[in-house]
């Protein structure tokens, strides 16, 4: 199972050079037959080409084993907290492309 949400465009960055925007995007990952471990994560995604292709980083990741006793987290909080970590970010990439070298 992949499951990808696209936060809305409020949470998303523009770095100014003229390209796409950096999306925030929550995905979670999960086997059925217990192959992997279910996967939530929450990072940046940036079309950078025509052709498709695309970039993205991880900022916030949690690993869970799935079986019978799996007690799944407040991800209300984790969702919050990997927001408030984003937007420090957006504050750092901001007064590092200001910076003139």
């Amino acid at each position: 199972m992949a499951l990808k949400f696209i936060l809305p465009e409020r949470f998303a960055f523009a770095p100014g050079d003229k390209n796409l925007k950096m999306s925030l995007v929550l995905e979670c990952f999960n086997s059925v037959d217990a192959s992997t471990r279910l996967i939530v994560t929450l990072g940046w995604l940036r079309l950078v080409c025509l052709n498709g292709m695309m970039v993205g980083t991880s900022r916030l990741s949690q690993k869970l084993i799935h079986n019978e006793f799996l007690d799944i987290p407040d991800l209300q909080d984790t969702l919050r907290d990997g927001i408030e970590a984003a937007n420090a970010e957006i504050d750092f990439y901001s007064r590092w492309l200001k910076t003139t070298v």
